[in-house]
């Protein structure tokens, strides 16, 4: 025997899914942390990652050492930013890099981060997806 549908008028329908939707946002905020986490290793790893090193060039390895990233979530968004405080940055791996540091290798941000971006944001849909679709993944 089949059982039959429940047939739910509009406006039942209407307040459901305005339950879901409200407490979406705080399931991502939840869960959007553990889920991007892997994608700002990898960043981090990506950019702290020095060239072969040269003959005359002596390093200190606090540029690649110092890189980290800041998530800030709140109901309604969420922020990722990275940060390198060291003073010479902006010659190595900046907008104001040097072309005997690009020669060497280092990776630079103008490059990496728009690659980084385009991950960043498949993840937040896809989190977005799981957040508000209670039955996502449910078999």
């Amino acid at each position: 025997m089949y059982s039959k549908p429940e047939v739910l008028p509009p406006f039942l329908v209407f307040e459901r899914n305005a339950k879901i939707i409200g407490a979406s946002a705080i399931r991502m905020a939840n869960t959007f942390p553990d889920d991007i986490a892997p994608l700002r290793a990898d960043y981090v790893k990506t950019m702290g990652t020095e060239p072969p090193p040269t003959p005359r060039y002596i390093r200190t390895h606090q540029l690649s050492a110092s890189w980290t990233t800041v998530l800030e979530i709140s109901p309604s968004s969420a922020l990722l930013t990275s940060y390198n405080g060291t003073p010479y940055k902006r010659f190595v791996q900046g907008v104001r890099a040097r072309p005997f540091h690009i020669r060497q290798g280092w990776r630079q941000e103008s490059v990496v981060v728009p690659v980084f971006q385009k991950q960043a944001l498949t993840i937040a849909r896809g989190s977005w997806n799981r957040a508000s679709n209670p039955t996502a993944g449910v078999r």
